[in-house]
């Protein structure tokens, strides 16, 4: 069987005119059928407004996943970084689905499971590690933001009683 995971972190991406969930159905859609099984026969598991930080055992949708996951399943997802923002994560998971018997395919990186050789679980660990840079950068980025932006006297997060916000984005002060 194929079981395909899709995600998104924030619930703006989640929205019926963003195309995040559907571009990741249809990816994972599209490989099952080169796989010869219609879109009936593919199981979608979605993390709407998860973020990537949440070890994909304790998204809601993942422990699901990994529930039904059985040996001889193909898990795909469009995206590494769909599935894991974690490198930690990502090399449990791996053995996880080794010891199951289940195969593994990033769609960014193939049509073959990453799970087969060693070379693929090496450019795969890498890259999980620097998804999960990517993830700290992002943090750190929007902290930075905020700091200047609460230093400039601007709005971060919702107003104070008795103030209000003047302007908009990058522009607005209390």
């Amino acid at each position: 069987m194929i079981l395909g995971y899709i995600r998104c972190s924030t619930a703006d991406q989640v929205k019926e005119d963003r195309s995040s969930l559907q571009t990741q159905t249809d990816v994972i859609e599209g490989f099952a059928r080169t796989r010869g099984v219609d879109k009936w026969g593919v199981q979608i598991y979605t993390d709407a407004g998860v973020s990537g930080a949440t070890k994909l055992a304790f998204r809601p949708a993942g422990a699901d996943l990994l529930a039904a996951m059985q040996s001889g399943d193909t898990v795909v997802a469009s995206k590494l970084d769909r599935m894991f923002r974690s490198a930690s994560d990502a090399l449990n998971m791996f053995e996880e689905f080794k010891k199951r018997g289940v195969h593994l395919v990033l769609f960014d990186m193939g049509t073959e499971s990453v799970l087969e050789s060693a070379i693929a679980k090496l450019i795969v660990t890498i890259l999980a590690a620097v998804a999960e840079m990517e993830r700290v950068r992002i943090c750190e980025r929007t902290a930075e933001g905020r700091k200047a932006k609460k230093a400039k006297g601007g709005p971060v997060g919702n107003v104070p009683f008795g103030y209000r916000k003047v302007g908009t984005g990058h522009e607005s002060v209390l």
